[in-house]
């Protein structure tokens, strides 16, 4: 059979068009593919080169590629969904919107020591995602990842909190481990319940307690009748205090370093159950 010599031409023709054309779909999804792919180094540079000097973008490659943090989401659910207002094993603050720490009781859900600052970073990012898709949302307020709080001069560690409702989570990592010299940097997860209860005790206490003085946070740690003791800290340091109903109202007996036992007012009034009887020998001893 013989084959015209024009059709067998534009046989020929449309074979290398094709080629050309495929060869250019191949190419052009090839680059698209290593364009998408240096756009995403390049966010995750951008995210890792604001809390941590890195002069080498390859070198902050093949730390990515080195990092990954597979989080325990199921077990975390797990912990969250069992929470209650009554868990209230462990105590962090949850900054208001007015600029005062209010303190928050509930549970430790993490605590996880990191070989460093890259590994935390890409933890968190791991728990940022987490908490979206269980609907949760960025507190603004406490959304502190450098741990400087405007209007606040008491420093906080790197902060992000999370809330849903009155259940509130703060994720935070210790920026005094944030140096090469420091190793095992942690990351700590605690959450609780914003309640009636922490609300009441913040208003009564903490203009009391405060007043005039820059301290950033109070706690309450005993309550019995007309007596209550509790710790305070702020960009001074830390302190003790103890206060009494005095004609219906609380007022600060004491705010010190030292043992309240050791101040007759407090030694002669206070009930004995407020310090243990090792202290109380301590302030015998020394008294």
């Amino acid at each position: 059979m013989k084959l015209n010599k024009k059709g067998f031409s534009d046989v020929i023709t449309m074979t290398i068009i094709g080629g050309v054309l495929g060869a250019l779909f191949i190419t052009g999804a090839f680059v698209l593919q290593e364009i998408d792919k240096q756009n995403t180094l390049n966010n995750l540079y951008n995210q890792l080169s604001r809390a941590v000097k890195v002069d080498d973008k390859d070198e902050v490659k093949e730390e990515v590629a080195r990092y990954t943090y597979n989080l325990d989401e199921d077990s975390l659910v797990f912990n969250l969904n069992s929470l209650t207002e009554n868990d209230k094993e462990s105590l962090f603050f949850w900054l208001r919107d007015d600029n005062k720490f209010i303190a928050l009781r509930g549970k430790a859900l993490y605590n996880q020591k990191f070989n460093d600052v890259e590994e935390v970073i890409i933890a968190v990012r791991s728990f940022k995602d987490f908490f979206e898709k269980q609907g949760f949302d960025i507190n603004q307020v406490n959304n502190n990842p450098y741990g400087i709080v405007e209007g606040v001069k008491y420093i906080t560690d790197p902060s992000i909190g999370f809330e849903k409702d009155n259940l509130k989570c703060l994720l935070y990592w210790n920026t005094s481990n944030f140096v090469d010299t420091i190793e095992n940097p942690p990351l700590s997860l605690r959450c609780g319940y914003y309640t009636k209860e922490s609300e009441e005790e913040f208003n009564t206490f903490y203009p009391v307690v405060a007043g005039e003085r820059e301290f950033a946070r109070i706690t309450v740690e005993k309550i019995i009748g007309d007596f209550a003791k509790g710790s305070t800290s702020g960009w001074r340091g830390g302190s003790n205090w103890y206060a009494s109903k005095q004609g219906g109202e609380w007022a600060v007996d004491e705010v010190t370093q030292d043992l309240g036992c050791l101040f007759d007012n407090i030694a002669d009034n206070y009930p004995r159950e407020f310090f243990t009887e090792k202290e109380w020998g301590f302030c015998d001893k020394i008294k």
